[in-house]
Formats: structure tokens, sequence, C-alpha cells
């Protein structure tokens, strides 16, 4: 995909957070939050397959690395996608729109559900039982923050 004017993919960004009802530039701030806009971030987390996955019997058979990672802009990890009716293969995250849209209806759901927007971004990087902890609680902050600067950016 071409680079977009403005901060890479700001057009997919755009489209694909209107179709959630998610202010795009909140969208925006979590990409950079989570892979500094780069579409071929992949962090692999090793612990999360031990705890939750490893005795699933839906990832029998499975290459642990495959179904254990954070793929792309938003950093989405395939099990969750899976929750989310995405039916492809992992890599498949790696999508810039594809990754968007999984992203987008993730964290549509939590703020749904949580009535505080740094609670749902919390559970967005930590999962439910997270947004009480430390890490989560800092990376909520963080993406506010970035939130932020871009909506004074766009005012300017």
């Amino acid at each position: 995909m071409p680079r977009q004017e403005g901060a890479p993919y700001r057009t997919s960004i755009q489209r694909i957070a209107e179709q959630f009802k998610l202010d795009p530039l909140l969208v925006e701030a979590v990409v950079i939050a989570e892979s500094q806009g780069k579409a071929d971030a992949f962090r692999w987390e090793p612990a999360f397959y031990e705890r939750y996955l490893k005795e699933n019997p839906l990832y029998a058979g499975w290459e642990p690395r495959r179904v254990s990672s954070s793929y792309g802009l938003m950093q989405v990890m395939y099990p969750t996608a899976v929750q989310h009716g995405f039916k492809g293969e992992p890599e498949e995250l790696f999508k810039i729109d594809t990754n968007l849209a999984v992203g987008c209806s993730v964290l549509s759901r939590l703020l749904r559900k949580y009535t505080d927007p740094l609670e749902a971004l919390a559970a967005y990087n930590g999962g439910a039982g997270g947004i009480k902890r430390p890490g989560p609680k800092a990376y909520a902050k963080r993406v506010f923050s970035h939130y932020t600067v871009l909506k004074e950016a766009h005012a300017a």
C-alpha cells in the first residue's frame, strides 16, 4: 500500500475507525503506541502461550509463535482476532485493513464495556484482568498523551 498523506495509513485509519464509530485520532494514537505506525510490527509473547493457549484444544498442533504473537499496526493477537470473528491465518493480521478492522472491533467493544476510556485502553493492552496493573495503566496514559498531541495538531 502506498504511503498516505500525513501519518502513514491515515486514510485507512479514518475509514475503518468511522465504520466502528471510533474517533480516528484515538485509533491513530493506539497505532502509535502499539507499533509506531509500522504495519510489519511483530512481537512474540511466549508467556501468553504458556498461560492461555498451551492446554487449549483450539490451538493444539499450532506453532506457538504464530498464535501467541501480536501483529501489525494495532498489535492484534491471533486469539483475540478469532474471538472477534477473524477466520484467516495469523499472518493475515499484517494486512493493514484487516488489522485495523480487528483492532477497531476490539477497541469499540472495550469502550462500550468500560465507562472510563483509560480502563478500556488498559484492557486493550493487558486484557480485562490487566486494567488495574501498572503496565496497562501506563499504556493507557501513553495512548491518551498521543491522542492529546494529535487533537492539538489537527485543531491548528
